[in-house]
């Protein structure tokens, strides 16, 4: 009986123990690079220019948050009009502007006006995270017409 006993509670015990460590156990982390993205939709017109900054807010010191950039603008349809993937290291990263005289005149509606979607992906072996910016402006006088806002598309990362 004093056995039976011993043996109950040194159950009881190990089973208490394998719950406290389940319980405090972390929580599985996702192997391989962090990911985040990022899509807008604007429109333009044909005397208007579209420029993409990323900024990446890593540390400056370490060097070590280096990230990988894919920036896609394309159509309605579906059509990539720019691609490009490039490093973005701490500080940030402009993109070659696009300028709507670039675009085919297929890609404007009968009011002159072009409808764009923007797609960031941002690779981020190091963790951290992108920060993109949009701003649409006057090609002839440079001035700023509209800084549209990105959406992230899975908040939860």
């Amino acid at each position: 009986m004093k056995n039976r006993n011993l043996l109950g509670l040194t159950f009881g015990l190990v089973l208490l123990a394998v719950v406290v460590g389940l319980w405090l156990a972390p929580q599985a982390t996702a192997i391989g690079p962090k990911q985040e993205e990022y899509v807008g939709s604007l429109g333009i017109l044909i005397d208007e220019s579209v420029r993409t900054t990323v900024v990446n807010p890593g540390d400056l010191a370490s060097g070590t948050d280096q990230a990988e950039v894919t920036l896609t603008i394309s159509d309605l349809a579906n059509n990539t009009i720019f691609q490009s993937t490039v490093p973005v290291g701490p500080g940030g990263f402009e993109y070659p502007d696009l300028n709507a005289t670039q675009l085919s005149q297929v890609s404007f509606d009968s009011s002159g006006r072009a409808q764009l979607i923007v797609h960031v992906v941002g690779r981020l072996p190091g963790g951290g995270c992108i920060v993109p910016f949009v701003e649409i402006y006057d090609s002839q006088t440079g001035r700023t017409t509209l800084t549209p806002t990105a959406v992230k598309v899975n908040p939860k990362s």
